[in-house]
């Protein structure tokens, strides 16, 4: 489910971006979201 969750967050995030601003705090929520669902996708890497 991680793979389909992944464009949805950068659809946010691009959305979020362009009407919110890029440091807007909601933007930097999606963002941090982002970085977790990918660290949840490659535990590895940590």
């Amino acid at each position: 489910r991680y793979s389909e969750a992944e464009p949805l967050y950068h659809k946010a995030l691009e959305i979020s971006d362009r009407v919110l601003g890029v440091n807007h705090p909601n933007t930097n929520i999606i963002r941090q979201n982002l970085a977790e669902l990918r660290a949840n996708m490659n535990p590895s890497n940590l």
